[in-house]
């Protein structure tokens, strides 16, 4: 991610989770095609303690049941949390958007609202469209589709068909979210900090 390397989730993912666990193994120590140098210096370098690198033949058929298990795990979170972090986005969107016009002072601009989030929620994750032909609510829609799109979902934000066939595709457009909601938890956490130091001491800030 902070390579910007995005064709890496263009791959085949769950093949890539299994050369991950096969990268680890003893016998793949000094390859550089299956472990990244990088990644062995770092472990060695920070590792406190000896480190066994895994055998394989200690596992057997356990260890494909691992990597296997994993890729299962990974693809029932992001299936299973879709929706919830979908709401999160377009909520955190939304107040952000409202931020600037009210900071700003733009005038004869709607603010968004809830059910703006709510149609936003329901046209990418339920596939419906609840505007209910209101020409406020439709470009509002709009607005929140296009933000979507700009972290990484497709042009017709199926995000519900998005997660399912291309499951991997999708990682980068949830890391770049969840990095977003980051960002947005700490400068608000800033303002907060800063409207408690102007209610306590009004003439010290």
């Amino acid at each position: 991610m902070d390579e910007q390397n995005w064709a890496f989730f263009d791959g085949d993912g769950a093949k890539i989770i299994e050369n991950c666990f096969f990268g680890v193994l003893r016998q793949n120590f000094n390859n550089d095609t299956k472990m990244p140098t990088v990644f062995r210096n770092w472990l060695v370098a920070n590792l406190s303690f000896r480190f066994e690198w895994p055998n394989n033949r200690a596992f057997g058929n356990a260890f494909r049941y691992m990597y296997e298990q994993y890729t299962d795990n990974v693809t029932t979170n992001i299936r299973y949390r879709c929706e919830q972090r979908l709401k999160m986005f377009f909520k955190m969107t939304a107040y952000q958007i409202n931020d600037h016009i009210l900071r700003n002072n733009i005038p004869n601009v709607t603010l968004f609202t809830d059910d703006d989030c709510k149609n936003a929620l329901n046209y990418c994750y339920h596939r419906r469209d609840t505007t209910n032909g209101d020409a406020e609510a439709e470009h509002h829609l709009g607005v929140l589709l296009d933000k979507l799109r700009e972290i990484g979902a497709p042009p017709e934000c199926n995000i519900s068909g998005f997660v399912e066939d291309n499951w991997f595709k999708s990682i980068k457009m949830w890391v770049r979210m969840q990095r977003m909601v980051e960002q947005f938890h700490i400068d608000y956490a800033n303002v907060k900090h800063s409207w408690y130091l102007f209610k306590k001491f009004p003439n010290h800030v």
